[in-house]
């Protein structure tokens, strides 16, 4: 996650990202394309106002709330962040990680950067970072995995989609469990470590970076309290997204049932880690359309829904984190390169 000093500004070198957000906008458009545009517009022209204001409301409160999961990692090493100073290190992470291929990385990388720029040592906001990301993903694994459970007790998931959904929940609970051990063991964590780095040479080009980062976190772990705190802003986070997620279902003139809306949302969250476009693009929005779809919600309504809940959810608090990302610390290093 480390950066030369010899690395240009994003500002100074935008080439990258630039090519990323026009992927974004080729992606959208062929999508569109193939949804249809007037079929788009309608998505938002018969929605309900009420309940999309709401929608929109919730979304800022994931903003901010994504600020506070990085202020209490941040408390759970040793340091201090406030919500203002939170947000100069989420939103442009949030807009790297989603308009570059491969982009939580260099999110990832931007918001260590950020914290080094406001005093941190470089192990000390790598671990808060790594923190910050894990216990994310964690939480919204376990979310995924309670949604998957409850829709296969309510009898909601039809026999072809167990053969999915099993798989998925397997994948789920070895996350949780793999954190949870290697928050538990530093042994544990370099053995998680060195088997990541063996999978891409750019990846054990990393491995000692990390390894002295999950190191600066274990040999002094956070308390049991530290990390529920964590734990805890992250589920509001994701408490608030999904509950805006459930808003736009109904300013589209459906309540939404809550397994099908874990199911959907915490499943399909985990595409956005796969590298192969910026923030999941494309696989986000057709996992959660076919996900709805499998749950028994009509494809029109469930695109029509996935349409609106990610101009919300996603580009609109991306371009909202432009400025911010182009706003940087004179000191911070590129992430892009």
């Amino acid at each position: 996650m480390g950066t030369t000093s010899d690395e240009r500004s994003p500002l100074r070198s935008p080439r990258r990202w630039l090519l990323g957000v026009l992927l974004v906008v080729a992606l959208y458009a062929v999508g569109l394309v193939i949804v249809g545009v007037d079929e788009a517009f309608r998505a938002f022209t018969r929605a309900s106002i009420g309940p999309l204001v709401g929608a929109f409301g919730l979304q800022v409160a994931v903003v901010l709330l994504w600020s506070r999961v990085y202020g209490a990692s941040v408390a759970a090493v040793g340091g201090r962040v406030g919500t203002r100073t939170g947000l100069t290190v989420s939103m442009p992470a949030f807009t790297l990680s989603h308009t570059l291929p491969g982009g939580g990385w260099a999110g990832n990388a931007l918001a260590v950067q950020r914290l080094t720029a406001n005093g941190m040592s470089g192990p000390a906001a790598t671990g808060a970072v790594a923190l910050a990301a894990t216990i994310s993903l964690t939480t919204i694994a376990a979310l995924g995995a309670a949604g998957i459970v409850t829709a296969f007790l309510a009898g909601d998931l039809p026999p072809i989609a167990v053969v999915v959904a099993l798989p998925a929940l397997v994948l789920l609970l070895t996350i949780v469990a793999t954190v949870i051990a290697v928050l538990r063991s530093p042994q544990t964590g370099d053995r998680v470590i060195e088997r990541i780095g063996r999978l891409h040479h750019k990846l054990g080009e990393r491995v000692d970076d990390w390894r002295d980062s999950l190191r600066d976190v274990t040999e002094d772990p956070p308390s049991p309290r530290q990390l529920t705190r964590v734990a805890a802003w992250a589920t509001l986070k994701w408490s608030a997204d999904i509950a805006s997620l459930a808003l736009v279902f109904v300013a589209l003139g459906t309540t939404p049932r809550v397994s099908a809306l874990l199911v959907g949302f915490g499943v399909t969250q985990l595409a956005t880690a796969i590298p192969i476009t910026p923030g999941g693009v494309g696989f986000v929005e057709g996992g959660m359309v076919g996900a709805f779809a499998t749950l028994g919600y009509g494809t029109s309504l469930a695109t029509s829904v996935v349409v609106v809940y990610r101009v919300l959810a996603t580009w609109l608090p991306v371009l909202a984190g432009v400025p911010v990302l182009l706003r940087q610390p004179p000191a911070e290093q590129d992430p892009l390169t």
